[in-house]
Parts: C-alpha cells; sequence; structure tokens
C-alpha cells in the first residue's frame, strides 16, 4: 500500500468517530426544521383545535415552527392520503379523530398504514338542535322525527365516515327514526347552516357548539360520555335522556408515515405527552370538554385495533356498510 492510500486511511479512521456521534446527534436534537401537522379537516372543529394548541405549545418547546395544515376532503383521504405519502422522518404527521381513522381502515381505503405516536385527548359528543324545532330534549326530537315523513329532518356532519356521521346513524336505528344526512367538509363549514336552521341537528364535538348553545344559539339536548360537562351542566347524557346504549367518544391520535424511525416515534411521543400536561391546555380542553390523554405508541396501537373492531360490530349490526 503506497503512502497516499496510507494516509487516506489514515484520515477516513480518525473521522470515522467523529460521524457516529454526529448521527446519533442528529436525532437527538430533532426537529432541525419546521415541522409539519395535517389537519385533514376545515378549520373550526375538535380536530383543528387541538391541532393548534398542539402545534403551540411543541413550537415552543422545540424552537420550530409547528405549521397546522388543513387539507379538507374526501372524508379526510385528502389528508390521510398525504400524510401516508411523506417521507417518514417525523416532518409530517397527521392529528385525526375516530371516524375518519376508523373508516378508512374499515373500508381499505387507504393506500398505506401509518406510525401510532399518541394519543393527545378524547371527547364525548354534544347533540344539538336548532332553536326552530320545538324539542327540548332527545325523546321530543324523536317523537317529531317520527311524526313527520322520513327524511324531513335534515342533519349535518363533518363528512362521510365522519363520527358525526356514524354516531347519528347508528343513534336514529337504535331510535327508529330517518333523517336526512347533509354532509360537510369538516365541522366548521356546517356550522353557518346549522346556526341558520338550514340544517336543524347535529351530533359535534363539544369545542365546535359550546359558545352557541350557552348564547342560546343552538340547544343542547345530550352528550355522549357518562358524565354531564362541567361547562354544559344543564345537558343530561344519552343514559339520563332514555338511551343508556348510546355512548361514545372522539379519540384524537397523533400518526407519521409507516416505518418512522423509533427514537422519532419516541421523542414525539413523548412531547406530545408533555404538551397536553401544560396548564395552558388543560384549561382550554377543559372550557371545550375536552380530557387530555397520554400514552404510549403500542397503546394507541392497541386501542385503535379495539375501537375497529366495536365500531365495525355495532354499524353492521346497525345495518350500516
Amino acid at each position: 500500500m503506497g503512502l497516499r492510500h496510507v494516509v487516506a486511511a489514515c484520515m477516513i479512521s480518525a473521522c470515522m468517530p467523529l460521524l457516529i456521534p454526529e448521527a446519533a446527534a442528529a436525532d437527538a436534537q430533532f426537529p432541525q426544521r419546521p415541522v409539519r401537522l395535517i389537519v385533514p379537516t376545515s378549520p373550526g372543529g375538535g380536530v383543528d383545535f387541538i391541532a393548534r394548541l398542539l402545534a403551540r405549545q411543541l413550537s415552543d418547546r422545540w424552537g420550530q415552527n409547528v405549521i397546522v395544515d388543513n387539507r379538507a376532503g374526501a372524508a379526510g383521504l385528502i389528508g390521510l392520503e398525504f400524510t401516508a405519502r411523506a417521507t417518514p422522518d417525523g416532518y409530517t404527521l397527521v392529528l385525526d379523530n375516530t371516524g375518519h381513522l376508523l373508516t378508512a381502515r374499515l373500508t381499505g381505503k387507504l393506500s398505506s398504514d401509518f406510525t401510532p405516536i399518541a394519543l393527545p385527548a378524547n371527547s364525548p359528543l354534544l347533540f344539538v338542535v336548532h332553536p326552530s324545532v320545538p324539542a327540548t330534549s332527545v325523546k321530543e326530537l324523536f317523537d317529531l322525527a317520527r311524526a313527520k315523513p322520513a327524511g324531513e329532518f335534515n342533519y349535518a356532519s363533518a363528512g362521510e365516515g365522519t363520527s358525526s356521521h356514524l354516531g347519528t346513524e347508528l343513534l336514529s336505528s337504535m331510535a327508529g327514526i330517518k333523517m336526512t344526512h347533509v354532509p360537510y367538509k369538516g365541522t366548521g363549514p356546517g356550522l353557518p347552516d346549522l346556526l341558520s336552521g338550514k340544517v336543524q341537528v347535529t351530533l359535534t364535538s363539544v369545542a365546535a357548539v359550546t359558545q352557541h348553545v350557552q348564547a342560546g344559539r343552538l340547544h343542547g339536548l345530550a352528550v355522549t360520555g357518562v358524565k354531564r360537562l362541567t361547562t354544559l351542566s344543564q345537558v343530561p347524557t344519552f343514559a339520563e335522556a332514555g338511551y343508556p346504549r348510546f355512548r361514545m367518544s372522539v379519540w384524537y391520535g397523533v400518526f407519521g408515515p409507516a416505518a418512522m424511525p423509533t427514537p422519532v416515534v419516541g421523542q414525539l411521543n413523548a412531547d406530545i405527552n408533555w404538551a397536553v400536561q401544560q396548564p395552558g391546555v388543560i384549561d382550554r380542553f377543559a372550557n371545550a370538554g375536552i380530557e387530555p390523554a397520554t400514552g404510549s405508541p403500542a397503546q394507541l396501537a392497541d386501542y385503535m385495533a379495539i375501537e375497529a373492531a366495536t365500531w365495525n360490530a355495532a354499524l353492521k349490526a346497525a345495518g350500516m356498510r
């Protein structure tokens, strides 16, 4: 071996100890550039509300911008597909709730799987009606629906396959009524029609309609949780309203593309769990009827599998495909 080759070999050997720590440091310093948080709904709903709270906390913690990117449409598939096709490096994530993810899984419409990262929150839903409808309880509303021609009442949802859609159809099946489904591209776009009375009913996130119920622009008929909301204590649970078998909560999960690096997933999980425990977030969640949640990526994966099996059985029992 010539002198030139020996020197080159020595230089490479000398550099190797430096390269390995640098690579490890790159993982430890994640993120090193802005992170995109996809929201597959329009602004104004529960998913968007939670995403913006998390983005603010994580931006402060990381010293990097967390950009909330609303990509609504196709029952959430546009935003989910965008995330699934992104580079699995942690810089493109998606925050979504029960309906979109379970529908995509149950129907097999997604081209790829996801990496579960964190379960930051869950929340009951609120069943509300426009004041023009002469009903002050779930029973009165359903009695009116039975007395009118089938489908005369319109109900708004955040889109096909969302929690508001699936939950209302399941509830209608249990009550033996039929209402006309009017899907929107998220909760926010449907609110003007609901507030004007163009659609009369919706089952939606507490965060989206609490202020309207408090102001009397909408009437709260029931909440899907096991207990009443502190911010709307006058609204009964569905069990109190005569439907003890109808109980559901919406969970919100953060996911990334498949095959993300384990160290990045671990850091994201720890930082999101930290974010939802900050006093400012806890207070905003409480005012919106949302409960912070923490847990590991494996727990989120197990929880989603259980939810998928539960909803699959419930929808089949209700005759929904």
